[in-house]
């Protein structure tokens, strides 16, 4: 059950508003698992909430196989969530984080920039920017300490 209003007991003004009022829909699966298999349930959640995106092609002699991985990782583990191009434009960020408790040393491939080789501790969510061909840990802001 949720508060009726989103305003934690305060005076309510014109600017309070019901919470969760409307239809909601939600996706569910059930599996079996066990302590030991995290990093497999964290990578089922991730393909059951992010659906895949559908672009429609006319054919083409293009520039990329029929399959194609643009990002690897060598670790189960290793969960890559981000992948862009830094905020200055001056390089790319990468952010990742480990997904079942354990540490782990991972190489992530990205293709067309430099591999990273890096160890994550448990739990441990990090960020990376590539600028002049090199690889370094920065802030989740991207700014350097």
């Amino acid at each position: 059950r949720s508060p009726i209003y989103c305003d934690h007991g305060r005076t309510r003004s014109e600017e309070s508003n019901y919470t969760d009022q409307g239809t909601h829909e939600f996706v569910y699966a059930i599996m079996p698992a066990t302590t030991a298999d995290k990093a497999k349930l964290t990578r089922k959640g991730l393909v059951l909430n992010t659906p895949l995106s559908n672009v429609m092609e006319n054919h083409h002699a293009g520039v990329l196989p029929l399959v194609y991985e643009g990002i690897s990782v060598n670790a189960d583990n290793i969960v890559v969530s981000a992948v862009k191009r830094s905020e200055d434009g001056k390089g790319y960020v990468v952010r990742a984080y480990e997904s079942a408790g354990k540490p782990t040393d991972a190489v992530i491939a990205v293709k067309g920039l430099k591999t990273l080789s890096a160890g994550f501790g448990a739990y441990e969510v990090k960020t990376f920017y590539l600028a002049d061909g090199e690889w370094e840990e920065v802030l989740f802001t991207e700014y350097k300490e």
